[in-house]
């Protein structure tokens, strides 16, 4: 539920809070966490839904002077509602190969759209020419045209050296499923046996649906005339593909993965946001081929978990 403070007095402590549901819903700081929130004052999370529903028959609670206010939480009340409508058919020009993998595109597209499927010849990487995939978009201009790769060279040396590839993102053709009036779970499967993939020889499946691709004109080592940038910061959790286990034995909210901190023989300092050492696909078959050992050995430096530092 969110909370938030009535009356003249508007900023309380987490630690009142839970002085307040105590002394007058006997809740003790056991069965419920509180958190500091916008635009509302508080979050409270509690311990069941028997503890929460004791707070939700009455919403109002004064205590001391100190009056509250409960309601719902909502993950719709800060939302924009919006839906990936078009189907857009992108080529990567620039991902080196030994970050040549999906989580690499799905970081450097960011949330601008959700990755359906990988063309077979980027897959299997047997052709390493550009980086090709459909994915979901509400708004191909949104779609960025150009980031930057960061990828920390191997060592412990502090701050890390990193090198920057520059990469292009074309839109080679884009399917607007809502102005064709078909819903876009029926855009159909083309014979290349992955979802929506080119396969006939003019780089489309014709499956019949309402919603045909428009190709668009590009061309490599040109930037698209495309208004849509990410910015620094177009890149976080909401690429899609990740997936949340269904229940949690613990019923708090749990901490955000921690964030490595370095010495340089005085005070410790933050690595850059995002950053992270990627495992080369060619060090893995170098590790294949030399045994169990060497396998042991390959560097696998994360410093963040969440992906390459992207910048736009």
């Amino acid at each position: 539920m969110v909370a938030y403070v009535g009356g003249a007095r508007r900023r309380l402590a987490p630690q009142r809070v839970l002085e307040i549901l105590a002394g007058k819903l006997d809740i003790t700081d056991d069965q419920v966490s509180v958190h500091p929130y916008r635009p509302e004052d508080f979050l409270v999370v509690f311990a069941s839904a028997a503890i929460r529903n004791r707070v939700a028959a009455c919403p109002e609670v004064e205590f001391q002077g100190d009056r509250l206010y409960f309601r719902p939480w909502n993950r719709q009340s800060q939302a924009v509602h919006s839906i990936l409508g078009s189907k857009v058919w992108i080529v990567m020009e620039g991902i080196p190969p030994h970050a040549w993998e999906r989580e690499t595109a799905e970081d450097l597209l960011g949330t601008a759209c959700k990755v359906d499927a990988v063309a077979p010849e980027t897959s299997s990487r047997s052709d390493l020419s550009a980086f090709r995939l459909t994915a979901w978009t509400a708004n191909p201009e949104a779609i960025p045209s150009l980031r930057w790769l960061a990828i920390p060279e191997p060592g412990s040396e502090i701050p890390p050296p990193l090198l920057q590839y520059k990469v292009l993102i074309h839109v080679d053709a884009v399917a607007d499923f809502i102005e064709a009036g078909e819903p876009w779970f029926l855009g159909g499967s083309s014979d290349s046996g992955q979802s929506g993939l080119p396969g006939s020889p003019d780089g489309f499946s014709d499956d019949g649906g309402g919603a045909r691709p428009r190709q668009r004109v590009w061309q490599f080592c040109v930037r698209d005339a495309r208004g849509g940038e990410l910015g620094r910061e177009g890149n976080g959790g909401g690429h899609g593909g990740s997936t949340r286990s269904a229940e949690r034995t613990d019923w708090r909210l749990p901490p955000m993965a921690p964030t490595p901190v370095v010495s340089h023989g005085g005070p410790t300092m933050r690595v850059q946001d995002r950053v992270t050492a990627r495992k080369s696909a060619f060090d893995c078959l170098s590790g294949q081929q030399l045994g169990g050992d060497a396998r042991e050995k390959v560097p696998e430096t994360s410093l963040n978990s969440g992906g390459a530092f992207l910048t736009g």
